[in-house]
């Protein structure tokens, strides 16, 4: 063999080796010993005070993707005074269904100040398949109890605030 085929051969072998190696440091080794490989950031879930008029909702604060998807399904309720706030990147129409729901909700759609667009009350999780969407592009999306909006009178055009 020739020294320029060795080379192209030794070229071609570290090239392999190369891209093998790298796809190996993509794998993480968890306690437990068992590789796994990552292929994503962890979800982010935190708690949010919302204020609409005189009510504070403790909300978990979903601005992940794979959360978004999630929401309350397969959970039993929703204690009193809590909800989930769906915070989007850009103001769109959203749109919201009832799929694995096992309860019914208010969903509350807010603009980028805060602002509410849309109120649909008393959503049953008999209505999936289908999609509420929101009259105007939103940025926010709180989800509380049934009852809740009607209970606090809660309005088109009333403004919320987010609190730590």
């Amino acid at each position: 063999m020739t020294s320029r085929k060795k080379l192209i051969v030794l070229i071609v072998v570290l090239a392999i080796f190369w891209i093998i190696a790298s796809a190996l440091l993509k794998f993480i080794t968890s306690p437990q010993g068992i590789a796994s490989i990552e292929l994503a950031a962890p979800s982010t879930i935190d708690i949010s005070h919302v204020q609409i008029g005189g009510t504070v909702i403790t909300a978990e604060t979903v601005v992940s993707e794979a959360n978004h998807n999630s929401g309350l399904s397969g959970r039993d309720g929703l204690n009193a005074g809590t909800g989930m706030l769906f915070v989007f990147e850009k103001p769109a129409l959203y749109g919201f269904w009832m799929k694995d729901m096992h309860f019914p909700i208010d969903i509350v759609w807010l603009d980028e100040n805060y602002k509410i667009t849309t109120i649909k009350e008393s959503v049953k999780p008999s209505s999936y398949p289908t999609v509420f969407y929101p009259l105007r592009p939103s940025k926010y999306t709180l989800e509380v109890s049934d009852g809740t909006a009607k209970m606090n009178n809660w309005k088109v055009g009333d403004i919320a605030k987010i609190l730590p």
